[in-house]
């Protein structure tokens, strides 16, 4: 063992919009009504070479990547599936890192490795770490 956290691993996780929190924002408005149209009289049908997802272990969350406004609708419906390619486990970077008050994460020592520029995902971390926090009585 190098020491090294591996923060996210190759996967084939499949999401059930019914079942797991799943947040997909997308961009323009005319583009979101057509999806939810479309997913509303069709369904929606996973397009792997569009839909692109990442999953929050430890906090079974789902991020849509790409594919936002049919996902968005389909999330919207409560109906559908979407398989993430990628899978954090973000329960074993929080001994080790902290979130500093510009929404960048640093290492412990100060030596920031990854700037976030969305706040959302600051957010999520800073819940996660805390639900840890809590559960490990830190």
């Amino acid at each position: 063992d190098d020491g090294l956290i591996e923060p996210a691993k190759e996967t084939h996780t499949t999401i059930d919009f019914s079942k797991t929190v799943t947040v997909s924002t997308p961009k323009e408005a005319k583009k979101y009504a057509r999806a939810i149209i479309n997913v509303n009289s069709r369904g929606f049908t996973y397009k792997k070479n569009n839909h692109f997802a990442i999953y929050y272990k430890y906090l079974d969350i789902c991020v849509i990547t790409n594919g936002y406004h049919h996902t968005a609708a389909a999330i919207l419906d409560n109906k559908g599936t979407i398989v993430a390619s990628h899978e954090y486990d973000t329960e074993l970077i929080f001994p080790y890192v902290s979130i500093n008050n510009k929404a960048e994460i640093e290492l412990i020592n100060g030596e920031v490795f990854l700037s976030n520029t969305d706040i959302r995902f600051a957010l999520l971390y800073t819940f996660a770490k805390m639900k840890w926090q809590i559960e490990n009585n830190s």
